[in-house]
């Protein structure tokens, strides 16, 4: 073992160990997304404890081989994880593409156990009578796993950052790059190891990314948080108009329906509000049964267009059971008007759209 290898070993055991003390002692994300962020972690952590064993074992004495396949077994098989438990901590919601890719990993592990127990050359890698380390005929499986996982991860990083953070997008892509450059590096140049260090360089960014997101993200929509808004309009420097969409007799909701309904008609309303406004400007949660849309353009026919928004909520409500009307308001805000004050003119705009919507259906 090297003494380069030896300080690069380190210094990523002890960064990880650091990150784990950071995550569990953060109080704004959910105990689920604590859990997978510290998993990612121990995950890391493990695979370099691995390739310090590893190392020390390649070519040692034949009595130590069991204990060189199994640190390599381990090592191998955490790898497509990282990105797994990283994806569920990133983003708390159900998703196939999740699902899918455990099986996948389920599957590789078998597989190479498999391999491992026959005692062939075939599989991702190989430890001979000599207890000398090859990489297995199959060895390729490997980087198509991991690659898949990586490439998973980025999409579903940049679904978030499109949605939500289109200027700092670049960001993620980045990132990706750094890692993609790390992995080729390691599989090109096995000796120079920098695959980890970089990896955990990354996923200290992706964290911070995140962390800022969320704390102006509302987590049940997907939307920015009022909070937010509020941020927004203390640097807020042209005449805006912002649009209000309120939820009809949501108190009478939450009486009738259970929490998860509750929760898939929020979800629904916020998707429908988001993709229709996001082309004019920002969109956020105001409220338990707000949601309001900030555009910079004072010149849209803004009658018209909350209308048609209205039209298409009614159409999608006859394909959708239970789903409530809204009422929608909008008014004109300059820097120098208070956002209680705008929200107030909108409201009063909301009251006599009640009055006129049932016109717009017929």
């Amino acid at each position: 073992m090297t003494p380069y290898f030896t300080a690069l070993s380190f210094i990523n055991i002890f960064t990880l160990v650091m990150l784990i003390i950071d995550f569990i002692g953060n109080t704004i994300i959910s105990p689920f997304q604590k859990r997978n962020l510290v998993a990612t972690c121990i995950n890391i952590l493990l695979i370099c404890i691995s390739e310090v064993f590893t190392t020390i074992l390649d070519g040692s004495p034949v009595k130590y081989r069991f204990y060189h396949i199994l640190a390599n077994f381990v090592g191998f098989s955490l790898v497509p994880g990282i990105y797994y438990t990283l994806m569920r901590a990133m983003f708390p919601k159900k998703n196939k593409m999740f699902d899918l890719f455990l099986i996948i990993w389920i599957v590789f592990v078998i597989f190479m156990l498999v391999c491992l127990l026959i005692g062939t050359e075939h599989g991702i890698f190989y430890v001979d009578e000599y207890n000398t380390y090859f990489r297995g005929r199959e060895f390729f499986l490997f980087i198509i796993v991991y690659s898949f996982s990586t490439i998973c991860f980025f999409f579903e990083n940049l679904y978030i950052s499109l949605r939500f953070w289109k200027r700092t997008n670049i960001m993620l892509i980045l990132d990706f790059l750094f890692i993609l450059f790390a992995t080729f590096v390691q599989i090109i140049f096995p000796g120079i190891q920098i695959s980890w260090t970089c990896i955990i360089i990354s996923i200290a960014m992706y964290y911070l990314y995140f962390e800022s997101l969320y704390q102006q993200m509302d987590t049940q929509t997907y939307l920015l948080n009022y909070t937010s808004l509020k941020t927004w309009k203390k640097h807020q420097k042209k005449t805006v108009v912002i649009v209000v969409a309120e939820l009809d007799n949501y108190s009478k909701l939450k009486i009738n329906y259970s929490r998860d309904q509750i929760n898939s008609i929020l979800h629904t309303v916020s998707k429908l509000f988001s993709s229709y406004y996001k082309e004019y400007g920002r969109c956020y949660r105001i409220g338990s049964e707000e949601f309001c849309a900030v555009i910079p353009a004072t010149n849209i026919d803004f009658d018209t267009l909350n209308k048609n928004f209205f039209i298409d909520i009614v159409k999608y409500n006859f394909e959708t059971a239970d789903m409530p009307l809204i009422s929608m308001g909008y008014a004109e805000m300059t820097p120098y008007t208070e956002l209680d004050q705008a929200l107030s003119l909108a409201d009063a705009k909301k009251r006599i759209f009640i009055k006129e919507r049932l016109k717009f259906l017929y």
